[in-house]
């Protein structure tokens, strides 16, 4: 086996070169691709939540990303407000009432308790508004 004696250019070279790769794996468009995914707390926590219609309008968006075609019921609105660690309002039936009354949900199907439910775009616009101000 021989060795082969490294000039000072090509050891400069590659110094660079190793500096240019450091740099690329420490900028912020590879620690973006990394980024996990936000649990259902932390997009939950991106708002100034104060009512309990602003927390259920949160926790409707967070279902309807999830299941925008099919909608969601009320069984799915209380587990997600276990989900998100928030306290499920007394009568969540009226909260999503005074929702549906501001145009902000609309009611897919079901009567009652088996009602499906969809936010409207009013709704999400209403809760973009709501986003917290470092977030903007």
């Amino acid at each position: 086996m021989t060795t082969k004696t490294i000039t000072k250019e090509d050891f400069d070279a590659l110094v660079k070169r190793v500096a240019a790769i450091e740099s690329q794996m420490s900028s912020s468009e590879v620690k973006s691709s990394i980024k996990k995914n936000l649990s259902k707390r932390e997009i939950f926590l991106q708002y100034s939540l104060e009512s309990d219609v602003e927390k259920c309008l949160a926790i409707m968006s967070i279902l309807d990303n999830e299941n925008s075609k099919d909608g969601f019921d009320l069984k799915a609105i209380q587990e997600s407000y276990k989900t998100v660690k928030e306290k499920t309002p007394g009568n969540p039936s009226d909260v999503i009432a005074r929702l549906h009354k501001k145009g902000f949900v609309d009611v897919i199907s079901g009567k009652h308790r088996n009602r499906m439910y969809s936010l409207t775009n009013t709704g999400l616009e209403a809760l973009a508004e709501l986003r917290k101000e470092e977030e903007k």
